[in-house]
């Protein structure tokens, strides 16, 4: 509330000039750095004030005069015609439709699309600025998807052929059918080939997490790979259930292959799964989506416990 109370006596203390002046400071730092910042925090105390909704041509035009701005990305929260967000794409519960209940409903519309007005308004000047110049890239957030919107948001710097600064620590390519391999091709390449298998039975989707411990401890971890796996010797196939834990973080994407690496003939869209741990992996694109979670979880999990027994060892 002391925040609050600090905007509310004296609104001027954030305005475009203060926020220019700290990028700056910031890009000074580091002159051959990519930044990506978001100036224009959804906060209902500082959207309010009146410096936002101002002209910002001529401010963001002097900051441009020494670092110029590659483009503006917008994430819009679209209305239908009829005025009504579009509803989330989530499951929940039955509950019973009551008077109180219609009344609570329509409170939490007014209040969203109140405050997404109030944002609207506030940005109106940054969108005009950037569109002039064709510069302004929209993202519509309305489906509250956040492996849609994320995948979208890849696609978009696919677009503009941005590349990561920061290679991921591995890369693990899933296949379910042993013909599409060139084991040949793929050492030519160095590229690693594995059947990931458990002797004495078929792998199965219980037993994943076992098998997945055994071939994380035998990796090494000092260096960037690309390792193909294949399951075609398991129970696993691409269509097969799987439960995914709520409380995990992953983001699904579409992307090429050849973001990944370059092996003649190994191109197309894939589906890609990668976590805050930085590893990523590669399925077919028709894989069932919880099977793809799950496996990078379970991956993603072991290579963060290894590297960390590991980093222990060295104290």
């Amino acid at each position: 509330m002391e925040v609050v109370s600090y905007f509310q006596d004296d609104p001027t203390t954030v305005s475009l000039t203060w926020i220019l002046k700290e990028v700056t400071s910031a890009v000074d730092k580091n002159t051959s750095g990519r930044f990506l910042v978001d100036m224009m925090p959804n906060l209902k105390y500082i959207i309010r004030t009146a410096n936002f909704a101002q002209d910002c041509s001529s401010s963001m035009a002097a900051f441009e005069e020494k670092y110029p701005i590659s483009f503006s990305l917008y994430f819009s929260l679209k209305m239908n015609s009829n005025g009504k967000s579009p509803k989330p794409e989530e499951v929940k519960e039955d509950n019973e439709e009551t008077d109180g209940g219609f009344q609570s409903d329509e409170v939490d519309l007014s209040r969203t699309k109140r405050r997404a007005s109030m944002f609207e308004n506030s940005v109106r000047s940054f969108l005009e600025y950037f569109e002039q110049s064709e510069r302004l890239m929209t993202v519509d957030v309305s489906c509250r998807n956040a492996d849609a919107i994320s995948s979208r948001v890849c696609e978009l710097f696919s677009k503009l052929n941005l590349r990561n600064q920061k290679m991921v620590n591995t890369v693990f390519v899933f296949t379910f059918d042993k013909k599409l391999i060139d084991p040949e091709l793929l050492e030519e390449n160095d590229v690693d080939y594995i059947r990931l298998e458990k002797p004495g039975t078929r792998l199965s989707i219980q037993s994943l997490d076992d098998a997945i411990r055994g071939f994380v401890n035998r990796l090494t971890h000092t260096e960037h790979k690309t390792i193909v796996l294949d399951l075609s010797a398991t129970n696993i196939t691409k269509h097969t259930e799987a439960e995914v834990s709520k409380s995990s973080i992953v983001f699904v994407n579409d992307a090429n292959m050849e973001n990944y690496f370059d092996v003649p003939g190994c191109q197309g869209m894939f589906k890609t799964v990668s976590s805050l741990e930085n590893a990523v992996c590669v399925f077919p694109s028709d894989t069932n989506p919880d099977l793809c979670k799950k496996i990078a979880i379970s991956f993603n999990n072991e290579f963060s416990n290894s590297r960390a027994k590991g980093d222990s060892g060295k104290g």
